[in-house]
């Protein structure tokens, strides 16, 4: 491992070294204390006989207290019990019979061990894992939760852990068979598996908190390209729930990390995340009025790699099947790659296929989503990803998946062809994006930023599409699509950029060009179409300036099917929730934010 990696991986384990969380403090009940160590103080001196002094169907509160004086084997299991917290964090056993947790994490090592670090099982509940370094176990993974069992998992790290026999899945965590878990501020890292290096879902829910998941990969024997290497982070199959959440409690203002699913790898799908068989991932959805500002949930730097060439798709993340969803709030898709090695890749970014569905949106405006050199973790991102042999390094969906991208910054994504997004027989619907920047700076191909074929629908309302490196090629390509529709938006590319090319010669009531300001008109045909410059306000992006012609120079229209928002999540003048009745807005994702008259507030 590279002494950078090395680096990483040490701040993130300081940060996780906090007070411990009210979910754990706050046992019902009476509380009986064992303590574990290395010395004659402690009630025992291995994990497995105090688990073994638990009675089966227990109904008391048990706290078994582990010292850092040694590393513990695992191969524990624990059935049958509830209301149980295996808790680290002690310095000696007169300190943990004191509650004194202030030292580093228990150590739970594989040491040769043929069994799971911990194994949860047989309608276990309240199963709590606090403070532990569960770490090199090498044949069925760090921790399962199996057979109706739940539990919370805190302050803990699951690192260099390998489940491979037979298919397993879920190197790091496994949560299976109608169980339970959620996972907050803890690390899960350098994990492998078939399916899921670091964490696997399947007939269960599992809530990630503030939690970064890290450096796991896929890994396969033989060419089983069809049953495994996908989800080098996170696999979620059979009606899994996934909800994954970054957010500083009111309450509890301490607990906020604002943690990424980076650098996974797998070998053919979903790099960062894969989802299908009906599974269900909600991304910062539970962030409501009753906690504070949430931060983005980050897949960055996952990959797809393979040592043959092979197709591969989704290095951030993937998705597939009917009744597949991802709800996602303040997501950022950022620098996810599929190796220019691969015979061909597409979707660097995102993958959604075979019906699948997928959204990205604010939950409300925190601040303004595009400002020059200022990060911000109010706003969606689709970034710097790249597909450096194949297409689309933003998105490609297929086979009549529906993909929706809401207030999203998109830029600097970069693919053999099709810059930014395919649209092979699906849906995609577009809204209040900034779409800049992407492309090649020096490229002599020709290529375009959106292409769509047969059966597809491209809906894009209310955004700037500006200064992607184009060349001749299109903005939009609709080779027997069955409905392009631009609208509202502004188009603001070199002047030899046509807007649309459409081989086939589609019927014009496929195509909806409707209240653009554009820098060309010849290659497309609609009404309320303005030829000129934007003008934006100078040190902003794309932020429409005092008297351009963009300025309330669109009606509304019962044939748009958007609600009236900027990248903000702001309901323009006029609206009522989500109804606007006639009136006049700006072309464009944006406008200034010191003379700003077109919103409910007048005013950003």
């Amino acid at each position: 491992m590279s002494s950078t990696s090395l680096k990483i991986i040490f701040l993130i384990l300081v940060s996780l070294q906090v007070s411990a969380t009210n979910e754990l403090e706050n046992l019902q009940g009476d509380l009986t204390v064992i303590t574990v160590g290395a010395d004659s103080t402690c009630d025992f001196n291995s994990i497995e006989t105090a688990l073994d002094s638990i009675p089966a169907g227990n109904t008391q509160t048990y706290s078994i207290r582990i010292t850092n004086q040694q590393l513990w084997p695992g191969g524990l299991f624990i059935g049958n019990k509830n209301n149980l917290t295996l808790q680290g964090g002690y310095g000696n056993c007169v300190d943990a019979a004191a509650g004194l947790a202030n030292g580093p994490n228990a150590v739970i090592d594989g040491q040769g061990e043929s069994f799971p670090g911990i194994t949860v099982h047989s309608q276990s509940s309240a199963i709590h894992l606090f403070k532990l370094t569960i770490q090199n176990f090498t044949t069925l993974g760090g921790v399962v939760f199996s057979d109706d069992s739940s539990g919370i998992i805190s302050q803990t790290t699951i690192s260099n852990n390998r489940r491979t026999l037979f298919d397993s899945v879920g190197g790091g965590l496994s949560v299976l068979s109608n169980s339970f878990v959620r996972v907050s501020n803890s690390l899960i890292d350098g994990n492998e598996s078939f399916n899921g290096g670091g964490v696997a879902c399947a007939h269960s829910t599992v809530e990630v908190i503030n939690t970064t998941i890290s450096n796991n990969k896929t890994v396969e024997t033989g060419n089983d390209f069809a049953n495994r290497g996908k989800g080098g982070g996170i696999y979620a199959t059979d009606f899994c729930v996934l909800k994954i959440d970054n957010y500083i409690t009111v309450s509890n203002q301490g607990t906020g990390f604002g943690k990424k699913i980076i650098h996974n790898t797998a070998t053919i799908q979903g790099g960062g995340l894969f989802a299908n068989g009906g599974s269900t991932v909600e991304i910062n959805k539970a962030i409501t009025s009753t906690t504070q500002d949430g931060q983005q949930v980050v897949f960055e730097d996952n990959q797809i790699l393979h040592d043959v060439q092979f197709a591969v798709n989704g290095a951030g993340m993937a998705i597939s099947g009917s009744g597949t969803t991802v709800d996602a709030y303040q997501l950022a898709l950022y620098g996810n790659d599929i190796d220019a090695s691969m015979l061909f890749g597409s979707g660097g970014g995102l993958f959604a296929g075979n019906g699948a569905t997928f959204s990205m949106r604010i939950n409300k405006s925190l601040n303004h989503c595009i400002q020059e050199n200022i990060p911000s973790n109010a706003c969606n991102q689709i970034q710097g990803n790249t597909v450096l042999n194949g297409v689309a390094a933003g998105f490609v969906t297929n086979s009549n998946a529906v993909v929706d991208i809401y207030q999203t910054d998109i830029s600097g994504n970069v693919a053999q062809d099709a810059h930014l997004g395919s649209v092979f027989g699906a849906e995609v619907n577009m809204q209040g994006n900034v779409i800049h920047n992407n492309g090649l700076l020096f490229n002599p191909n020709t290529t375009q930023l959106i292409a769509a074929s047969t059966g597809s629908v491209v809906n894009i309302d209310f955004s700037t599409i500006a200064d992607n490196h184009l060349f001749s090629g299109p903005v939009i390509s609709g080779f027997a699509a069955d409905r392009i529709a631009l609208t509202r938006s502004i188009i603001d590319e070199n002047s030899n950029t046509p807007v649309f090319a459409d081989n086939q010669q589609n019927p014009s009531n496929l195509t909806l060009f409707r209240c653009l300001l554009t820098h060309e008109n010849s290659s497309f045909f609609g009404t309320t179409i303005v030829l000129g410059s934007a003008d934006y306000v100078p040190g902003s992006t794309y932020r429409l300036e005092q008297g351009s012609l963009g300025l309330t120079m669109c009606n509304h229209n019962s044939a748009d099917l958007f609600p009236e928002n900027d990248i903000d999540g702001e309901f323009r003048t006029g609206c009522t929730g989500q109804i606007c009745p006639p009136a006049s807005f700006d072309a464009g994702a944006d406008a200034t934010f010191w003379f700003d008259v077109i919103f409910k507030d007048r005013f950003e």
